[in-house]
C-alpha cells in the first residue's frame, strides 16, 4: 500500500523526462496516486503525451491543453477533468446497479413545512422530475441517466461503459 493510494493528483509543467514534474509525477504514481497532465502549448504536447504513454495505466489519465497564464485555459481544463470525473461516478454506480429511480430527493424534503416563511412552498414531484431531466441532457446523459456515446467518446472513457 503506497502512501497516496486514493489520492489525486493534477501534475503540470512536465516538459521532458529529467524535469522535476515529471520526477515528481513517477513518485506519486509509484505511491499509488491517480494521476493527470497538462501540456502548456503545442510544442511541448508531444513529449507529454510520449511520457504518459509510459505509465501503466495511462489510458485512464486525463490529459490536455491548459497553458497556466490563461484564467479561460485553467477553467476549461479543470471543467473537463471534473465532468470527466462526474461521468466516471455515474458510469460506477449504473454498474453497481444505481439509475434513474435512485436519482430523487427523500419524501421529507417534498411535503409541506407547517409553519415559517416556507409554510406555502410546495416542491412540485414533476417540476423536480423535469429538472432532472434537463441535469442528465446538460451533462451529456439520455433520460435514463446513461452517459450518451459521444459525451464518452469526447470525455475518453467509452472503454469503462
Amino acid at each position: 500500500m503506497g502512501l497516496l493510494d486514493g489520492k489525486k493528483a493534477l501534475v503540470m509543467g512536465v516538459g521532458n523526462k529529467r524535469s522535476i514534474a515529471w520526477g515528481i509525477a513517477t513518485a506519486f504514481q509509484r505511491e499509488g496516486a491517480d494521476l493527470a497532465f497538462n501540456w502548456p502549448n503545442d510544442r511541448l504536447k508531444e513529449n507529454v503525451l510520449e511520457l504518459v504513454a509510459t505509465l501503466p495505466g495511462h489510458e485512464a489519465m486525463p490529459v490536455g491543453p491548459c497553458d497556466v497564464s490563461k484564467q479561460d485555459e485553467i477553467d476549461a481544463f479543470f471543467a473537463e477533468i471534473g465532468e470527466r470525473s462526474l461521468t466516471l461516478a455515474r458510469l460506477f454506480n449504473i454498474r453497481e446497479g444505481f439509475g434513474a429511480d435512485d436519482d430523487r430527493l427523500p419524501g421529507q424534503v417534498t411535503k409541506p413545512h407547517v409553519t415559517g416563511p416556507l409554510s406555502k412552498v410546495r416542491l412540485d414531484q414533476d417540476d423536480l422530475a423535469g429538472q432532472i431531466r434537463a441535469y442528465y441532457a446538460a451533462r451529456g446523459w439520455n433520460e435514463q441517466g446513461v452517459p450518451l456515446p459521444e459525451t464518452l467518446s469526447r470525455l475518453q472513457i467509452a472503454e469503462y461503459a
